[in-house]
């Protein structure tokens, strides 16, 4: 009977390996398992770390949209003033004074090739 699951085990993962693109995280990424309460409330001091410290949000949909030039100063604003008494609006609204003092992503960059060509 083993050996009959181990069969079946090894079909499995052939047919996943064969279908599944894998890619591996360089510097900078981490991976949070959060399967647990215990492992949510780590991962939940893992992000407020990171952005104490570096004074970034971490998956912050607007900057993102606003770094990759879907949405432009004047909106990034609009939408702060929906935050205007937190410091995410606040956040919002550092993010728009200081556009160019960050670096664009890889992805960011190809994206505004594609928009905007030279």
């Amino acid at each position: 009977m083993i050996f009959k699951d181990f069969r079946i085990t090894s079909k499995f993962r052939t047919q996943i390996e064969e279908k599944i693109n894998l890619e591996l995280f360089g510097r900078g990424f981490a991976w949070l398992d959060t399967g647990t309460y215990d492992d949510l409330l780590e991962a939940g001091k893992y992000i407020a770390t990171i952005e104490s410290r570096q004074g970034l949000k971490i998956g912050c949909i607007e900057e993102i949209a606003y770094r990759m030039g879907f949405i432009n100063k004047e909106e990034l604003l609009k939408i702060a003033e929906k935050y205007n008494k937190n410091n995410y609006g606040e956040y919002l609204r550092k993010v728009s004074e200081k556009q160019n003092d960050f670096r664009l992503t890889h992805d960011a960059q190809i994206q505004k090739k594609k928009t905007h060509p030279q």
